[in-house]
């Protein structure tokens, strides 16, 4: 048994994809906020591919290195300068985020013989057996054999989605630990942002908008579907589309099928998001399936009223029609009437902001994810037994 673990001793590596500016990505981006100065010190970020996180990162006095992918099989020797690194840094806890980083960085993890491999599941995994081949497959197969035998803590972020990782992996292994945000990156003291100057808008029009990764789970064509029938109704309501993603093409080639060139506007992808959320007189989310989506604690955070899909750790977020509206997932004509209702009753649609606000600062801030994620790292070197030089006692 180990005693007497001082966990703001510890020398953690956090291996992560950084190409990408997703739910993960925000919430390393949160959790550098959060730590001490020494714990910063002694914290490492390795992220596959550079890009705006190891750019903010940098900015708040984080170590990073970037390993730039290449096409596989070749990047699998992204493994080996992994170890080597870990090895170097004399890395205590190794914790990945993303399959294929979990893949990678439990690997390295064992040829550097780093005490803990953790793993943070962001959302459902991939599925083990696919049928046809593909690089997809053999990190999915890997990601679960890595997960199942050799990662010591598995941290999921709801505990819907714990239950379904139970299904998968040894129960005793998985810790449910929510999302949390810095709060300081939610004041109001940025530039302001003026949408509706930028894109031509009048001044009596409202705003709903939708922030996501455009992936098939988060539902963007819903959204597109319930605009199309808020906008027979209300015309002078404008749709923001933020974010980027595969489905970029489609969803515009689906906005104008369904004659909303004039209503809905696609930014892409945007820095300036927490300025955007301040904009918006309703934030939806229409994901098919989630963990714990930052957005929407951001949101909440900016006093947005909100209306969300019953999907994922939603519910256990948001308290319907006191912090928010849930909808069922896959129905727009729901997800319509609950946004009309919002627009049409400012009063309640300010109460909702006001409480969703109280209500994450409460429950989801970077301090209160980083202290349970330390002990989630206490108590497995005490469920392992595990030692490693200079905090055992």
């Amino acid at each position: 048994m180990v005693k007497n673990l001082k966990t703001d001793d510890l020398r953690v590596c956090h291996v992560a994809s950084g190409d990408l500016f997703a739910g993960a990505e925000v919430l390393l981006l949160n959790l550098s906020g959060a730590l001490s100065d020494k714990m910063l010190s002694q914290t490492l970020f390795v992220l596959f591919n550079d890009g705006i996180l190891s750019k903010r990162l940098i900015e708040r006095g984080a170590r990073v290195i970037v390993l730039q992918e290449r096409e596989f099989p070749a990047d699998i020797l992204l493994v080996f300068k992994l170890a080597r690194i870990l090895r170097e840094q004399a890395v205590d806890v190794v914790h990945t985020h993303g399959y294929k980083c979990n893949v990678m960085g439990g690997v390295a993890s064992l040829i550097s013989r780093s005490a803990l491999l953790i793993r943070t599941e962001h959302g459902k995994p991939p599925p083990i057996f696919i049928h046809k081949f593909s690089k997809t497959t053999f990190f999915s197969l890997l990601d679960y054999f890595v997960g199942r035998y050799w990662t010591d803590q598995i941290v999921s972020v709801s505990s819907e989605l714990t239950t379904n990782l139970r299904r998968r992996y040894p129960r005793r292994k998985i810790t449910t630990i929510y999302n949390g945000i810095d709060f300081s990156q939610c004041d109001e003291k940025s530039p302001p942002i003026d949408l509706k100057s930028e894109f031509g808008i009048a001044d009596e029009d409202k705003l709903v908008g939708i922030f996501a990764r455009l992936n098939p789970e988060k539902g963007v064509e819903l959204f597109l579907k319930a605009a199309r029938l808020i906008s027979l109704e209300a015309p002078h309501i404008r749709f923001f589309v933020v974010g980027d993603g595969p489905l970029y093409k489609d969803l515009q080639k689906d906005a104008v099928r369904l004659n909303l060139e004039k209503h809905v506007i696609f930014t892409g992808f945007r820095t300036d998001v927490h300025g955007l959320l301040r904009q918006m007189d309703v934030v939806v989310l229409s994901s098919l399936h989630e963990g714990m989506p930052m957005i929407l604690l951001e949101a909440m955070a900016h006093r947005r009223p909100i209306v969300a899909t019953r999907v994922g750790g939603v519910p256990e977020v948001i308290q319907d029609r006191k912090t928010g509206i849930i909808v069922p997932s896959g129905d727009e004509h729901a997800l319509a009437k609950a946004c009309l209702e919002l627009i049409r009753n400012p009063k309640m649609a300010k109460q909702l902001g006001l409480n969703a606000c109280e209500a994450v600062k409460k429950r989801f801030s970077a301090q209160v994810m980083l202290e349970k994620l330390l002990a989630s790292y206490r108590e497995s070197f005490q469920k392992t037994g595990k030692t490693t030089e200079g905090i055992a006692s």
